[in-house]
């Protein structure tokens, strides 16, 4: 019999007595215009993310129903992502939970009320679930296949009794994980994920006194269980070693160290190959307590500042001491800044003033730099006696002179690919304005240009400059080699100055390795490689909190009054 893991998460309840409005989710996707071939659906609605996103200080629009909720926390193993050259990449988390409602009477004894599962993975089809109470997410339509809503509703409950391990019919996620759609707080917000990790009992009867909810949540997929998967790479990364099977007490050892899972063994014992996850609660109320508290209006304190550190000590001087503002805020600037100062000895408070003034700057990228580098061999023993011999040699004049013409063509790439950026930005500061031409509020319809106006403005101006730039700038890809040196580079459009850029590191490649092949640089043990390092950008002041970030044909923006979905 296979052994299983069981582990412990945080159970939450909230117990209403009435309806009550909450604070909404991050964002309604149902709210995302389309059409269905019949009418169009959200008309008002402009395809920008203000409409749809959780707006501060508005945002209590979410009714939760009288009854019980619950919210059920992950493992904190289960919430961490890895960074990879793709992207960061979350682990899988349990699609499936049972919620067990029972009640324990007087002398002890457990009664069954009622059983769920809650399919965390599933998703409506098209143009069902708004009844559903289950949350919505983007989904990319398909008209050719019949499906026109730009989100689908996820996420069911269904009683024990009438569940099927296999739907033939459903539809689900292939991984679900902790930020869910991307939203960071998915699964931390209960209004993000109530149908999700989360569960509605609206039926109970009587007080919840001695009422009890387990919950137990599992994987619908074993090969996506997360202990099966650690245990799986931890083997393979032992195995490449040339070592035998990691044994119980290793894995063991490798579990608590990387997910701080402590395992109890047995003599004997196998290594447990699945997992679950499972918690528990029971209502003690105390004789005066109220299902829901009486709603006050909250204290709320309001600090502002240029940065997060400004408002803080603004906040904590207001509480602390005004006379002190300026001491509270030094401090707090040179908590964040310890690790900056902590190895100086000698001019520590101009160094700081140097630093706090450096932290109003952002960074702006200043290009990329190339460079010939020696490296010694690997296999070469250190003699001082060959000191002379390994000494570095001079390059010669030709090869210097491709560098220097490979880092000319280079800065003229970078100052291309920064202008494109910029011809980006003004096309999707463009299209926001197209956008709100046509979904205008409705008591400034007037004060909007015409929306085929602006259309015809960013074809013109916009569209049309920003394809040919592309064009004449191309794409350049760089390829390495297993050892991480650069091998060749290559572009799929010529002319152009990626065409020409391209043509100069092949150049420079193929002379640098005849030179690195002739007896005087062999007698130095090295090889020469041609490396490329970002060199250092000027610093400009941030203003607003706008950052603007292009990235491979797409524009994104996110400042303090403007948030974006799609771009």
């Amino acid at each position: 019999m296979t052994s299983i893991l069981m582990v412990p998460i945080h159970l939450d309840a909230l117990l209403l007595e009435q309806d009550q409005a909450v604070v909404e989710a991050m964002a309604d996707f149902s709210r995302l215009p389309y059409s269905n071939r019949i009418q169009d659906m959200n008309v008002d609605v402009a395809n920008i993310s203000e409409d749809i996103v959780s707006r501060p200080f508005e945002d209590q629009n979410l009714y939760l129903k009288a009854g019980i909720h619950l919210h059920w926390a992950l493992p904190d193993a289960l919430t961490k992502g890895k960074h990879t050259p793709a992207g960061t990449d979350f682990p899988a988390v349990p699609n499936r939970w049972l919620v067990r409602r029972s009640r324990r009477a007087v002398g002890g004894q457990e009664s069954i009320e009622k059983t769920w599962v809650v399919e965390s993975d599933y998703l409506y089809p098209d143009g069902a679930g708004d009844l559903a109470g289950s949350i919505s997410i983007p989904f990319t339509s398909d008209p050719a296949q019949g499906t026109y809503r730009p989100f689908r509703y996820q996420g069911r409950r269904m009683p024990l009794d009438s569940w099927q391990a296999q739907d033939p019919q459903g539809q689900y996620l292939d991984k679900l994980t902790a930020v869910g759609y991307g939203e960071p707080t998915f699964a931390a917000f209960y209004p993000n994920c109530r149908s999700v990790f989360g569960f509605y009992d609206g039926d109970f009867s009587g007080t919840p006194q001695g009422l009890q909810y387990d919950v137990i949540g599992w994987y619908s997929d074993g090969t996506q269980d997360h202990l099966a998967t650690f245990i799986r790479d931890f083997t393979t990364a032992q195995g490449s070693g040339g070592h035998a099977a990691p044994t119980a007490e290793q894995l063991k050892a490798a579990l608590e160290k990387t997910l701080q899972w402590t395992v109890t063994l047995q003599p004997g014992q196998e290594f447990p190959a699945q997992m679950l996850c499972y918690a528990r609660l029971t209502f003690n109320l105390p004789a005066s307590s109220t299902a829901s508290p009486p709603e006050s209006e909250p204290a709320i304190t309001l600090a502002v500042g240029n940065t997060g550190t400004e408002a803080l000590s603004a906040y904590l001087a207001s509480k602390v001491d005004d006379t002190q503002k300026a001491v509270i805020e030094d401090q707090l600037e040179a908590l964040q800044l310890a690790f900056r100062l902590e190895h100086r000895q000698l001019d520590i408070g101009a160094k700081f003033v140097e630093a706090r003034h450096e932290k109003g700057f952002s960074a702006v990228h200043g290009g990329f730099l190339w460079t010939i580098t020696p490296e010694t061999e690997p296999s070469s023993p250190a003699n001082a006696m060959d000191a002379q011999a390994q000494s570095e040699i001079t390059l010669p004049d030709d090869m210097a002179q491709k560098l220097d013409t490979l880092n000319l063509l280079q800065q003229t790439y970078d100052q291309a690919s920064q202008q494109i950026a910029s011809m980006r930005k003004q096309l999707f500061a463009d299209w926001y304005k197209y956008m709100l031409s046509a979904y205008p509020p409705d008591d400034s319809r007037e004060d909007c240009p015409d929306i085929d106006e602006v259309r015809y403005y960013i074809e013109d101006k916009d569209l049309g400059p920003l394809q040919m730039a592309n064009s004449a700038t191309g794409q350049l890809t760089l390829h390495y080699d297993a050892t991480g040196k650069l091998a060749n580079a290559d572009t799929s459009t010529s002319p152009s100055l990626a065409a020409d850029l391209w043509q100069a590191i092949n150049v420079l490649l193929s002379t640098l390795a005849m030179f690195n092949n002739s007896d005087e640089v062999k007698r130095t043990k090295k090889t020469y490689t041609l490396k490329r390092t970002g060199s250092p950008g000027s610093r400009l002041c941030s203003w607003s909190g706008q950052q603007f970030s292009p990235t491979s044909g797409t524009v994104r923006m996110a400042c303090s009054h403007v948030r974006f979905c799609q771009t």
